[in-house]
């Protein structure tokens, strides 16, 4: 998935390994920013900052989003909808039965 892909935002790459063109100039455990998105008929391609591309720009693929908040602080953004709101007597939708 794609999504993230947008200029602005931090990646790190995961594959360094040589193109058809030869050598790419990209680090392994390096973050970049990316600069500019494009869509191609092989894929998503994006440029970076810090690193030149030989063809048009880098596949995706050697890249994923930088994540920056621990699994609590991702979690946490949703927490209050996995707790369970006290139900409005009040209101019963058709056809339940309260148990007294």
């Amino acid at each position: 998935m794609s999504a993230w892909a947008k200029p602005g935002v931090k990646c790190v790459c995961v594959d360094d390994s040589p193109s058809i063109y030869g050598a790419c100039d990209l680090e392994v455990g390096r973050i970049y920013v990316i600069t500019a998105r494009m869509e191609t008929p092989f894929g998503v391609g994006i440029n970076v900052a810090g690193a030149r591309s030989k063809a048009l720009g880098f596949h995706l693929w050697r890249f994923r989003p930088l994540v920056t908040k621990t699994q609590e602080q991702d979690v946490a953004q949703f927490r209050h909808l996995l707790t369970p709101s006290p139900i409005d007597v009040g209101i019963v939708p058709a056809g339940v039965e309260l148990d007294a």
